[in-house]
């Protein structure tokens, strides 16, 4: 059965943040295993977007973040449009209002069903203001997608979304070829970066504090210093963190880096790269480090594109990081006493370093799973379009009532 035309809400490309690659794959994924069928995309303008932005054809609608009249334009251009459904891609930060409010304003007056990924699910959010927001967002949903195990007993047992709720993996592209084709490859199109280390250990994708990274750091500098190793810290600083033309946090770890003398076995590659280049190097990797120093995430593309690539993982026992990488798929490592995290984080790492059959099982079992439950267009998109198709042929909207501030 063909699904009718889908509309997306999100941030989109070219704005560079996590959300915004996530909303182009997720479409790409549908339009590849669906053919014919039409989603389209209503971007959602950040504040920290560029001026004069372009989008993509299939852009079909714009909201500006902080008007809230908008919201329920936006409602109204998709009323009596043709959608079957809405797919809402919801995080704090992206909508106007007091902890993203505004949106509010335009799921209590469409009248297309929709579908929510939750992309950020606070479990006892202890602060009451944002925790009556995302209720609302819960109940004027059709249908949530959460994309872990953690974020679905919360959506449940915590904002009693009983019977809507279904768990989504994270989705995530890889490459399968030998990594040392990958290595000269990255090499290549880095030629101004030194990439000369045996093993590469790679921290990926936007950079911000609450990544963790001065922890790997720390860790490395307890490491021998005649291990042949280069630790890749790629992407760029997250764009709400540049102010003025500042990056306080990059430049705190450069600075760590020269305090600890790391300079020779660690690149940052402060550059945004485009996918084909971000799988190269994905591929090329040996180990992902990912020291976040927060317990609660309850998701992370870095760790899902980790898995798809085949990378062996050490990370810090954040929620989402301990249910994909249990079954020895991964080393987790306990954030305990802060002070001394670094130190666990480095035996993780020496291990990993010293054992490459290790490395490679556990590589091996990561690409296993994620191929079954990762894969964007073997095992993410069949299941999207399957819980786009069943909001499609509901028309029932949700029908308690939420004040927006």
């Amino acid at each position: 059965m063909k699904l009718p035309p889908t509309l997306q809400i999100s941030t989109y490309p070219p704005t560079r943040c996590g959300l915004a690659t996530w909303a182009k794959n997720v479409r790409g994924s549908l339009i590849a295993t669906s053919a014919g069928e039409v989603h389209h995309v209503a971007t959602v303008e950040p504040n920290w977007k560029s001026p004069a932005i372009e989008y993509a054809p299939e852009v079909q609608l714009v909201l500006d973040n902080q008007d809230l009249p908008r919201y329920r334009d936006l409602a109204d251009a998709v009323n009596g449009s043709g959608y079957g459904a809405v797919l809402l891609q919801h995080e704090f930060g992206i909508f106007g209002g007091e902890y993203g409010g505004y949106i509010l304003e335009f799921l209590k007056n469409v009248d297309v069903p929709i579908v929510t990924t939750t992309h950020t699910v606070l479990s006892n959010d202890p602060i009451a203001e944002r925790k009556r927001v995302f209720q609302g967002v819960v109940d004027w949903s059709d249908l949530l997608l959460p994309i872990s195990r953690t974020a679905q007993e919360s959506l449940e047992g915590q904002y009693g979304a009983n019977g809507k709720v279904i768990h989504i993996h994270h989705g995530a592209y890889g490459l399968d070829k030998p990594k040392a084709d990958s290595k000269e490859v990255v090499r290549a199109h880095f030629s101004n970066h030194d990439l000369s280390g045996e093993v590469w250990l790679l921290s990926n994708g936007l950079i911000r504090p609450d990544k963790g990274i001065e922890y790997t750091l720390e860790a490395l500098a307890l490491l021998d210093r005649n291990l042949d190793y280069c630790f890749i810290v790629a992407g760029q600083t997250h764009p709400t963190l540049i102010e003025n033309g500042k990056d306080p946090y990059r430049e705190s770890l450069e600075e760590l880096v020269r305090e600890r003398r790391l300079g020779k076995r660690v690149t940052f590659i402060n550059e945004y790269n485009p996918d084909d280049i971000r799988n190269e190097l994905l591929n090329a990797t040996d180990m992902g480090v990912q020291s976040y120093p927060g317990k609660d995430q309850i998701s992370s593309g870095i760790t899902a594109e980790f898995l798809r690539a085949g990378i062996s993982t050490v990370a810090t026992d954040f929620d989402y990081a301990k249910e994909v990488l249990e079954d020895d798929r991964g080393v987790v490592v306990s954030l305990g006493h802060m002070p001394s995290l670094p130190s666990r984080l480095a035996e993780a790492i020496w291990m990993l370093y010293h054992d490459k059959r290790l490395r490679e099982e556990m590589g091996s079992r990561a690409r296993e799973f994620a191929m079954e439950h990762m894969d964007w267009v073997k095992a993410v998109a069949p299941r999207t379009r399957e819980v786009l198709m069943r909001a499609a042929q509901s028309s029932k909207r949700p029908s308690r009532l939420v004040e927006v501030a």
